[in-house]
């Protein structure tokens, strides 16, 4: 809520770019209206032959002119042939100042201008200034639209003498009664006295200045709202300050009272900055109150009674915050107290309608639409209801945020009501408008939830959850009458109509599996015969998706979704899938062949069996997810043991109880850097070379603890996406020893004098022996690397499993497992019959 909502200048209507009255009044006055309009004068001056006489050119026709003669209240005529310069007048305009003689003509007998020669301009003065300073008192102070007066006396007798703004030198404000000197001015073709330089003898008192602000404006004259006492005090546009250029409604001003007819009015006006005059102290504290009763006008007051402490507090109009939106009596509101500095009476300001409040209490029916059209410089609108077939009309101003510019798709919440500003038969409006999040508005849903039914005879379905028939949508023409289905509900806003859509069958299309893998929002199931897994989102699930874990066994069916297939109405099973196999007692052993997080189209990974096993019609078995005696990451050339599951209808063979048997070697550490390192490594009876380690495959140690020359155990893995071989579950076995240098060998040669290292005068022990120690990092600290993570991109140059998108569970495994422990594997103990 704006808690200066008092505050805000709200301007008259004549902000959208029409004069103000301020500004017509001054358009109407023209500058020759401030100056007294000279009659024609048709008296012809007194005649005087031979000499030369001064004038301006008054008129100009086609061959013939007038001249206004100076020092004289005539004019005279004239010709173009008595123009100087052989008649040329094409030089000779009106205003210009020329020299001329009067001549009698002889055949009408009136007196005419003769030689008549243009002069330049400013030759001619017109007025006179009286020889002395003449000393008088400020009358009435001019404005640049009306002059002001002077009085002084002479011979007892008082005289008024106008003057202009311009006419005070130096341009300074005057106040009435200021005593001043000017020279009287006398025009010589009018005849007129007015004062010219004016200037500043002495001050009166200042007159006392006062604060307000403009509260109405009518053609010629307005009021302002004082800032000390509470009333209204009349101004005329006579008045308004020569430096102000535009004066409207909400402007603050400054100001000076003369009484004038026993009535106190504004003089002086000038304008003030934007929010000098406050004439509230504004409470902090929101409160909410119900509304008693509306003004109906500006000049009318509502009230408003406080929750909180049951205080009535009146508004006006002018008091609301925002737009002028339809409120009701008994209507929730939230508002501010505002103490008048004036008169300390109290009032509600920066009123604002609680809607949400206002709904519950009232329980007011609100409808839901999206904005569909909208004209802003109109002001009005329509919006496209979700639950009614024609468009709500509505105006601009019933929108609740005032500072939010409604455009079209807006979202909106409203209520309807009739229009009363409409002179005909009221026609339903939206009112009380506000804007809601997007998204918020649907026309029709469909429900995220599945559900269980049955196919009745007319083609609809028959579910528990619904108390009548639901009417399947683009029906199958497959579907039985009696037959089981799984369906969602789309529900159309406006019609209240049900449809069931994505209707499945689960007579057909049942399937059974295990659950082998669960994330946050979806999981994989591998199928019943263990030739693929199919991914499922926790939407599909019929029960609660928690009810489901990993190893359970579901019934499903499956279905396409974005070119995926994906299984949808999971739900738990009893059915007992370990009885479609028999399993073998007999342990075996192999190495892994192909890995379970292979790309191939194919489902599962291959154990290539060793020949001393006695199986000679089986070279490779198949192994899946769940052939794993526990959560491991199997990769090419692992050895494993394993036993033997064949499908009973099928005959299908394939391993299960595959646990890891991997050989442990022991080496010295060659270097570390940061994060990983590199451990001597010799295959078979080749030459030596390192392999690569991170520090994720260290075991109860951390890479700061390692040194160069450290004996560790490890094993030797593949690492597929590089294509090299890498060190897994390393320990350490013994740390290495410091190195001691002793003195040089005698056949050694003699280092150069300018690379012995200078010892310093105060050491004089010989028997001390350098170590050199290995460079220490901030490892030692127990910090790794120099906080500073390792990109994508040099992990996987350097041989560590990288983070791709995962596709399967295989590589979901893969990134969730740790890199096993590496131990020499017992023989495991054959697994029991399921």
């Amino acid at each position: 809520m704006n808690r200066n909502g008092l505050q805000k200048n709200r301007r008259s209507a004549g902000q959208n770019g029409t004069p103000s009255k301020w500004q017509e009044f001054r358009a109407a006055r023209h500058p020759e209206q401030e100056h007294e309009a000279r009659k024609p004068r048709n008296d012809v001056p007194e005649f005087l032959p031979g000499q030369r006489m001064f004038g301006t050119v008054e008129k100009m026709m086609n061959s013939y002119g007038f001249i206004d003669v100076l020092d004289s209240r005539g004019r005279i005529f004239f010709h173009f042939s008595q123009v100087a310069n052989g008649g040329n007048n094409e030089q000779l305009r009106v205003a210009d100042e020329v020299e001329f003689e009067m001549i009698m003509d002889e055949r009408n007998g009136r007196i005419v201008a003769s030689k008549v020669v243009r002069l330049p301009r400013g030759t001619i003065e017109y007025e006179t200034l009286s020889p002395d300073r003449i000393c008088g008192y400020v009358a009435a102070p001019p404005t640049r639209a009306h002059p002001g007066s002077l009085t002084y006396s002479t011979g007892g007798e008082y005289f008024f003498i106008p003057f202009f703004y311009n006419d005070v030198v130096p341009e300074v404000p005057l106040y009435k009664n200021d005593e001043v000197s000017f020279f009287i001015s006398t025009n010589k073709r009018t005849k007129s006295l007015s004062a010219k330089k004016v200037t500043v003898v002495a001050r009166s008192q200042a007159p006392q200045r006062f604060k307000g602000r403009v509260s109405g404006m009518k053609d010629s004259f307005g009021f302002i709202k004082r800032a000390e006492v509470a009333v209204e005090i009349f101004f005329h546009y006579s008045q308004v300050a020569a430096d102000v250029p535009d004066l409207r409604v909400g402007n603050d001003v400054e100001f000076s009272i003369e009484n004038r007819k026993d009535k106190e009015v504004a003089i002086n006006v000038s304008l003030l900055p934007d929010g000098s005059v406050v004439f509230d102290d504004i409470s902090e504290k929101i409160l909410s109150g119900k509304l008693l009763t509306i003004p109906t006008n500006k000049r009318d007051e509502g009230k408003i009674e406080c929750v909180s402490d049951g205080k009535i507090y009146s508004f006006a109009e002018a008091d609301r915050d925002g737009n002028a939106y339809t409120m009701q009596e008994n209507d929730t509101i939230r508002f501010l107290v505002a103490t008048d500095r004036r008169d300390q009476s109290k009032r509600a300001v920066s009123i604002q309608l609680d809607i949400d409040t206002t709904k519950v209490e009232k329980n007011e029916q609100r409808e839901i639409g999206i904005v569909a059209a909208v004209k802003v410089l109109e002001g009005f609108g329509f919006i496209k209801c979700q639950s009614r077939e024609n468009r709500m009309f509505f105006h601009c101003s019933e929108i609740i945020d005032a500072e939010h510019r409604v455009k079209m798709s807006d979202e909106v919440e409203f209520t309807v009501m009739p229009d009363t500003m409409v002179n005909s038969k009221p026609r339903l409006h939206a009112t009380r408008i506000k804007i809601l999040p997007k998204g918020s508005v649907h026309f029709s849903s469909v429900s995220s939830q599945l559900f269980n039914g049955i196919v009745t005879e007319d083609r609809s379905i028959k579910s528990e959850a619904f108390p009548t028939l639901v009417e399947i949508e683009n029906a199958i023409d497959e579907l039985e009458e009696g037959e089981k289905v799984t369906f969602r509900v789309r529900e159309n806003k406006r019609t209240d109509e049900r449809a069931a859509v994505e209707v499945r069958s689960l007579k057909r299309d049942l399937r059974y599996g295990i659950v082998i893998l669960k994330k946050d929002s979806y999981g994989f199931i591998e199928s019943e015969d263990h030739c693929k897994e199919i991914f499922f989102h926790y939407s599909e699930v019929l029960s609660k998706a928690e009810h489901i874990t990993l190893g359970s066994i579901v019934e499903y069916s499956e279905n396409f979704k974005d070119n995926k297939l994906c299984a949808v109405g999971i739900q738990l099973s009893s059915k007992d899938l370990s009885a479609d196999e028999d399993y073998s007692q007999q342990l075996l052993s192999g190495t892994v062949k192909q890995e379970l997080k292979s790309t191939n189209q194919s489902y599962g990974g291959l154990i290539a069996i060793k020949e001393a096993e006695g199986r000679t019609d089986l070279e490779t078995v198949r192994f899946s997810s769940t052939s794993m005696a526990e959560k491991r990451t199997l990769n090419q050339n692992d050895p494993v043991c394993f036993q033997l599951a064949t499908h009973k209808k099928t005959g299908t063979v394939r391993a299960y109880n595959v646990q890891l048997k991997r050989k442990q070697q022991q080496s010295t550490i060659e270097s570390i850097k940061g994060e990983y390192g590199f451990i001597n490594y010799q295959e078979g009876e080749g030459d030596s070379k390192n392999v690569f380690f991170h520090a994720t495959n260290l075991i109860e140690v951390s890479i700061a603890d390692l040194g160069v020359g450290d004996i560790v155990k490890f094993s030797v893995i593949h690492n597929k996406r590089s294509g090299n071989t890498c060190a897994a579950g390393i320990r350490l076995v013994k740390k290495a020893a410091k190195i001691e240098i002793d003195a040089a060998p005698k056949d050694s040669p003699a280092r150069p004098e300018r690379l012995k290292m200078k010892l310093s005068r105060n050491s004089e022990s010989k028997d001390e022996t350098p170590v050199i120690r290995q460079p220490k990092g901030p490892e030692s600290a127990g910090i790794k690397g120099f906080g500073r993570q390792m990109s994508r991109s040099t992990t996987e140059e350097n041989g560590e499993n990288g983070t791709e998108e995962p596709e399967t569970v295989a590589e979901i495994e893969t990134l969730e497992t740790e890199e096993i422990e590496s131990c020499e594997v017992e023989e495991p103990a054959p697994k029991q019959e399921l």
